[in-house]
């Protein structure tokens, strides 16, 4: 697993033998909440269509397999520990990178208009389809009560849910 931050050069990656799904999500709570999850195959695996349901992500597939002269390209002078993470990583920055024209136009509008404060929230809402457009998400933004309400629901949410994937992966393990 690989996170990347839309706003900076950040980036961390993590493995384990057997990580489940729960653990998986803890880590990336831990980071911060998905607003996009990649993969590096055109071909969407399951376990990726989990993680973005579990955080209400864009999930995001290359049109084609990315190839490993890609991924080290995309990753170069960035550590991983192994494939798994180099993949991982590779999958995040890639989607990072298409979608960099889109938040430079959202950052160079919002600066003219001096929001850039709400640059990250902006993002968020494009590319999850929850606006039209950043006119569109600069409304749904500076109303109090519409952020309010879109915000704590999700995060109530996603704790929720792994919360429920704990206690169901104890059970079954206390099953077996």
């Amino acid at each position: 697993v690989a996170a990347v931050d839309i706003n900076s050069g950040f980036c961390c990656t993590f493995s384990k033998r057997n990580f489940s799904f729960t653990e998986i999500c803890d880590h990336l709570v831990n980071v911060g909440e998905p607003v996009v999850v990649a993969t590096d195959t055109m071909h969407l695996p399951d376990a990726v269509r989990k993680i973005s349901a579990a955080f209400n992500s864009r999930l995001f597939l290359p049109k084609r397999n990315l190839l490993v002269g890609e991924k080290k390209r995309l990753i170069e002078e960035k550590h991983v520990s192994n494939d798994h993470e180099r993949a991982a990583l590779a999958a995040a920055v890639y989607a990072k990178e298409f979608f960099l024209p889109l938040f430079k136009k959202i950052d160079d509008a919002l600066e003219k208009n001096g929001l850039s404060h709400l640059s990250a929230d902006i993002k968020e809402l494009l590319i999850k389809n929850e606006a039209g457009n950043i006119e569109q998400a600069v409304r749904l933004l500076t109303s109090v009560e519409q952020k309010q309400l879109r915000i704590v629901p999700r995060i109530i949410e996603t704790k929720e849910i792994i919360k429920l994937r704990r206690r169901v992966e104890k059970l079954e393990h206390e099953k077996s």
